[in-house]
């Protein structure tokens, strides 16, 4: 998806004054962001963003950037520094080690960002509880942890209706192959598909 701006030539160069002149528009070309926050940066995560940095050039000229906003393992979150290349730092006086949970998903939610994705990497019975919480606060929700394949079926219910209620999604992409190279692709390629970009492979 991209985003245009029309913007006049007259504008652009300051000459907002009056007399008559031609306006030629140019389109400014916005990104479109995904902010994702990846939890669990073992071969599964570290996979997925290897994939997606080298894929960063296509997809920025076509319109589209992915940002690692926040990355987790069990014990430490590293936000990312801003910067065009990917690179990441703790925040220990806010999230000291161990991170809290809670603390670092209100967070992202006062954070306030566009199109955010939470990617479940991880391989926690616990994180698939709080799927619900994250969809009730409108972040979209990508798993393929396998204790996800364990929830019961009213607690997928309710995740059906704040996909509904909140106009966000959420998919399993649960599988049986083990290698973590073909999971990442079909995750970023879920991405993609869902940004309205030609998947990679």
């Amino acid at each position: 998806m991209l985003r245009c701006f029309l913007l006049s030539e007259a504008a652009a160069n300051g000459n907002t004054g009056g007399g008559s002149f031609l306006f030629i528009f140019k389109i400014m070309i916005m990104p479109y962001t995904i902010n994702i926050l990846l939890f669990g940066i073992g071969n599964l995560g570290s996979s997925l963003i290897d994939k997606a940095i080298r894929q960063r050039k296509k997809l920025l000229k076509e319109g589209l950037n992915i940002r690692f906003s926040v990355i987790t393992n069990s014990q430490a979150a590293f936000f990312d520094k801003g910067f065009a290349k990917y690179s990441w730092e703790t925040n220990l006086p806010d999230f000291p080690i161990p991170f809290d949970f809670n603390k670092l998903v209100q967070y992202i939610s006062d954070a306030k960002w566009e199109n955010t994705l939470i990617i479940d990497a991880s391989n926690s019975a616990e994180l698939p509880l709080h799927y619900i919480g994250f969809l009730s606060r409108g972040f979209n929700v990508i798993t393929v942890n396998k204790h996800s394949l364990q929830l019961p079926e009213s607690y997928r219910q309710e995740l059906a209706l704040q996909c509904l209620y909140k106009y966000v999604q959420y998919k399993e992409l649960v599988s049986a192959n083990e290698d973590k190279g073909v999971v990442a692709l079909a995750i970023l390629n879920t991405v993609l598909q869902d940004a309205g970009n030609i998947p990679v492979i």
